[in-house]
């Protein structure tokens, strides 16, 4: 069976088209590493890459976060955030935070030359939450812890770890989000 499937993102679809604010992820790490603003541009990319989806520009966000006097910590729970992406124009608010890292070091054989060799093990925990703006509820929620291994750099380990969950996530998220369209015609 042949069919033809015609992608609409203008139109009487556009008005459709949800209106999402990425907002700051905390860093509940304790290092230094700002893996919350790394997370945070991630998803970001991910949201901006999709047509079915309209993320609010960052130019918009800072005057309204100096505006109301919001802080990192205040967009945190589901009221404030919504509060937040309602003053913006927004339908859903994005945040989260990373925490819960990990690094360790294993002495193991290397498989080429058979010398023993370290190999550092890095490892983060990332949640994301969506909040609808109007209702104030939690519409999608997960925490995937993401891993890494291989450089013995702790730091290194450590931000490729948080980097793997949010690459899980873009298949929820694209799940979460459908592209719509219209089936124009059909070949039996």
């Amino acid at each position: 069976m042949l069919f033809l499937l015609v992608l609409v993102l203008s139109g009487s679809l556009r008005a459709e088209t949800p209106v999402v604010v990425v907002s700051e992820f905390r860093d509940d790490t304790g290092l230094s590493l700002n893996l919350g603003a790394q997370v945070q541009e991630a998803f970001r990319s991910i949201l901006v890459n999709m047509p079915q989806v309209t993320v609010v520009e960052r130019d918009n966000m800072s005057s309204i976060v100096e505006e109301m006097q919001f802080s990192q910590s205040s967009l945190a729970d589901a009221g404030s955030a919504a509060e937040f992406g309602k003053k913006l124009g927004a339908d859903l608010v994005a945040f989260g935070h990373v925490s819960n890292t990990d690094y360790k070091v294993d002495l193991q054989k290397n498989i080429f030359t058979t010398q023993m060799q370290d190999i550092g093990k890095g490892s983060a925990l990332v949640t994301l939450h969506l909040v609808n703006v109007e209702t104030k509820r939690t519409v999608f929620s997960q925490s995937p812890t993401g891993t890494s291994s291989g450089d013995t750099d702790r730091n290194k380990m450590i931000q490729a770890a948080a980097n793997n969950p949010v690459a899980d996530l873009s298949v929820h998220i694209q799940n979460y989000f459908p592209i719509k369209g219209i089936v124009i015609k059909t070949d039996q």
